[in-house]
């Protein structure tokens, strides 16, 4: 028996914004999935231009940190700040949540994140917020802790263990998504109950676009056996 993750993804420039600085990348194997949702922080000039170098990391060297039964999310997102405290630009900061899902039911999955990205859980009756935003709770746009912030520490790095069952949904998604339509996420997959995922994605599309002053991305997974 193994694990079966079907996703659909999609990602619009906010109405307010000169350019998309959101992004998201699925790495599939046949060990894992891999799942990362970026929201490039606006105020950084070269937020883009540091999203591609994540990107580049992570697909060329997903696999070094994989190990038998587990995979170190920590270090990845250590060795991503790396990344963009070396580049030659100061201003490359970007938020990141990321979803490990082992591809065998006996393993278990893993979450991380940094910054004011989310990961929910969707089943039954309810949905759950896995992830606590790091923000300034009075001034929810101002972020302490981001990727290529030079005050990080270790510390500030974690993963942490989640437990999965079969007919589970998760969504990962920017602030763009989570302000607009947080209420009505649980509704739109109930309904339709994962089988129809044109038709969720639609009616995601119909909430968010036009509606968003910020870039909103969203990463749905769905999880099943086989």
């Amino acid at each position: 028996m193994k694990r079966v993750v079907h996703s659909i993804e999609s990602s619009w420039k906010g109405i307010f914004r000169d350019k998309n600085k959101d992004a998201s990348l699925i790495i599939s194997t046949d060990e894992y999935h891999l799942i990362l949702v970026f929201d490039g922080v606006s105020s950084a000039d070269h937020a883009t231009e540091g999203i591609q170098l994540l990107l580049k990391l992570v697909k060329e060297n997903h696999t070094a940190y994989s190990s038998e039964k587990t995979y170190d999310l920590r270090s990845l997102l250590m060795d991503m700040n790396g990344v963009l405290l070396k580049s030659r630009w100061t201003d490359m900061q970007t938020t990141i949540c990321a979803l490990y899902l082992p591809v065998k039911p006996e393993e278990s999955a893993m979450i991380s994140h940094i910054g004011d990205s989310r990961i929910y859980s969707i089943q039954d009756n309810e949905i759950l917020r896995l992830t606590e935003d790091h923000n300034v709770p009075e001034m929810p746009n101002m972020l302490t802790h981001c990727l290529g912030m030079k005050s990080l520490t270790n510390s500030d790095f974690y993963e942490k263990k989640i437990d999965i069952n079969p007919g589970q949904t998760f969504m990962l998604c920017t602030d763009g998504i989570y302000t607009i339509m947080e209420e009505q996420l649980f509704f739109i997959v109930k309904k339709y109950n994962g089988q129809n995922k044109e038709e969720i994605s639609r009616n995601i599309e119909n909430f968010v676009l036009g509606h968003n002053g910020d870039d909103a991305t969203y990463v749905l997974s769905f999880i099943s056996t086989l």
